[in-house]
């Protein structure tokens, strides 16, 4: 493989960094790589439910990237997932939402 240099800005002795996608999925549900927990040969995440608690739910894990994993099973889109501060909580843990997305 080459690059073009027509104009002479690549260097000898100057080097890249390159992301090659090995793998892309269409349609995926996914959640921030942080909001994951292994816990006893499991992955888990912590939800937020209707009496703003967390709660437990064990997920199964597809393809992740630097910023996403897949959630293959064990979520639905729409529910809220606890991604910071996910350490600090147990399950029936009171929480107090502060920021929201997507």
């Amino acid at each position: 493989m080459s690059l073009p240099n027509t104009e002479g800005q690549i260097k000898s002795g100057m080097f890249a960094e390159l992301t090659i996608d090995t793998m892309s999925k269409q349609g995926i549900l996914t959640v921030p790589v942080g909001a994951v927990i292994p816990k006893g040969g499991q992955d888990i995440v912590y939800l937020v439910d209707g009496e703003s608690r967390a709660q437990v739910a064990e997920v199964t894990t597809g393809i992740k990237n630097d910023q996403y994993i897949e959630i293959v099973s064990g979520l639905t889109a729409g529910q809220e997932v606890i991604v910071k501060g996910n350490t600090l909580v147990s399950d029936g843990t009171l929480v107090r939402v502060v920021g929201g997305g997507q």
